[in-house]
């Protein structure tokens, strides 16, 4: 059913997670204890992710995308940011268990909400054929910015997750920030951060 569902217009929230320090760690260690570790940190994010029902999307080396679809937009918004702060406890707790000298790995987060075009994207070629479920569109490529724009393990959402999540949280606005590859600034928010 999944391979022949068409896309489909959402609302949707999408979390990108993205690991800071990642690339100082693959230059000072071996892969295979690079590996170790960023899987160690992301088994810990699954839990929290699957119970705030979000769909680990991709992956791609340091970073994580996942999708919140499955309920009505503000309760979307709410389990990606309740998944966030797990993420954020769970991060911690590893990096308290490095080996003593060992830089900490912050995660960065970026989430925004909107409509998305949700279902399967496909890519044919004479010798094969690549199927993936996504979301795509403005929401999703805002939520990557953010993330990349994100420091030193922050949340930052973007304008339409702040107004589902006011009142729940205190959000501290950052102002309009330019963003990659996004014509215009965009306002963003702090979830953890005091301007």
């Amino acid at each position: 059913e999944l391979l022949t569902q068409k896309k489909e217009r959402k609302n949707v929230t999408i979390l990108f997670l993205d690991l800071e320090g990642y690339t100082r760690l693959s230059a000072s260690l071996p892969e295979v204890e690079v590996n170790a570790i960023v899987e160690k940190m992301f088994s810990s994010f699954v839990d929290p992710i699957h119970r705030s029902h979000g769909d680990i999307n991709e992956t791609a080396g340091d970073a994580l995308m996942i999708i919140f679809k499955d309920h009505d937009a503000k309760t979307n918004a709410i389990n990606a940011v309740k998944a966030s702060f797990e993420i954020i406890d769970r991060n911690r707790a590893i990096n308290q268990s490095l080996e003593p000298g060992m830089d900490p790995i912050d995660v960065n987060i970026g989430i925004n909400s909107g409509s998305a075009l949700v279902g399967m994207t496909r890519f044919k070629g004479l010798l094969d054929t690549r199927m993936t479920f996504t979301a795509s569109g403005t929401v999703t490529n805002t939520a990557a910015r953010l993330s990349d724009y994100a420091r030193a393990g922050d949340i930052l959402i973007g304008e339409e997750t702040k107004k589902m999540v006011a009142g729940l949280w205190p959000v501290y606005p950052l102002g309009p920030v330019s963003l990659k590859g996004i014509k215009d600034p965009v306002p963003v928010f702090s979830l953890l951060r005091r301007p």
